[in-house]
């Protein structure tokens, strides 16, 4: 049972839920800001910073739903190396051109 439940049983009235946007978490509204306003690549961890969050490739795939395409954030590894000396492969994205009118605009219905 939620807490909702219980307190509806114990004839006391649920706590008032915090209003939430209809489209994007502030967390998925933190990276398609960065997103939307360069046209450079962001690294996954810049991504990770800005979004406040630790699973960037996790947001970069609720942002690609919420745009309605896996294409409308474009995704390139590359070459670096760790921080032990051996070559691996960092994720980097940016909003594609095609889909950046509907990024504003998703950023701009949010309350």
């Amino acid at each position: 049972m939620t807490k909702h439940h219980y307190a509806q049983e114990a004839g006391i009235a649920a706590p008032a839920k915090k209003p939430r946007s209809p489209t994007l978490t502030p967390r998925l509204h933190r990276a398609l800001t960065a997103l939307a306003h360069t046209q450079d690549w962001i690294s996954r961890e810049a991504l990770d910073r800005i979004a406040r969050a630790s699973n960037g490739p996790a947001v970069v795939q609720a942002l690609r739903h919420k745009l309605g395409s896996p294409d409308a954030i474009e995704m390139q590894r590359v070459p670096m190396t760790d921080a032990d000396g051996k070559t691996a492969q960092a994720g980097r994205y940016r909003l594609s051109d095609t889909h950046r009118a509907k990024a504003i605009s998703l950023l701009e219905a949010r309350p």
